[in-house]
């Protein structure tokens, strides 16, 4: 029997290779928001177009008309602000409690405005309106404390009425 030729096989079996390798899914910031806050573990790649409305150190927020959410990006440079993008992320879970979208890569597709900070008071912050949103807090700042963990922030405790708040300020910003 003869042997059949490897470079002949593999290329004919190319298309059915790349037909198993999982499109990524195309969704909207919210739909980037519902996997995450998921319990169930997933290895789901995702696609999402917005707008960066900040960065952080190492994550920036992402908006489009239903949402805003964090996305992290540890080992790539993150876009600035008002960059429109396009996002390809997937959950990682870093523990039972810690799940975070990580940025596989982004490609800038224009620029667009920064939507403006929403004004606050304290007693009407919620985490689960709130996150990933530039807000705008009016307080008396009561106590200034050095971040233990990461020496670049500064911990502002700011109090508003009788409800008070640990604000983590970037030491460049002081």
């Amino acid at each position: 029997m003869k042997p059949v030729p490897r470079v002949p096989l593999l290329i004919a079996l190319l298309p059915l290779l790349l037909s198993a390798a999982e499109a990524p899914r195309s969704c909207t910031v919210r739909e980037l928001k519902e996997v995450l806050l998921a319990p169930n573990i997933t290895t789901e790649t995702l696609l999402a177009t917005g707008t960066v409305q900040s960065v952080h150190v190492s994550a920036f927020s992402l908006s489009d008309s239903s949402g805003c959410v964090r996305i992290s990006t540890y080992m790539s440079p993150a876009p600035n602000p008002g960059t429109v993008v396009e996002v390809l992320c997937s959950r990682v879970n870093q523990s039972d409690h810690d799940k975070i979208l990580y940025c596989h890569r982004w490609s800038a597709l224009g620029t667009d405005a920064i939507a403006p900070p929403l004004n606050l008071n304290l007693n009407e912050l919620d985490d689960r309106l709130h996150d990933s949103i530039t807000i705008s807090i009016e307080g008396t700042v009561v106590d200034v404390v050095d971040d233990e963990i990461d020496s670049r922030f500064r911990i502002l405790l700011l109090k508003d009425g009788a409800e008070t708040l640990p604000c983590f300020v970037e030491q460049a910003r002081l």
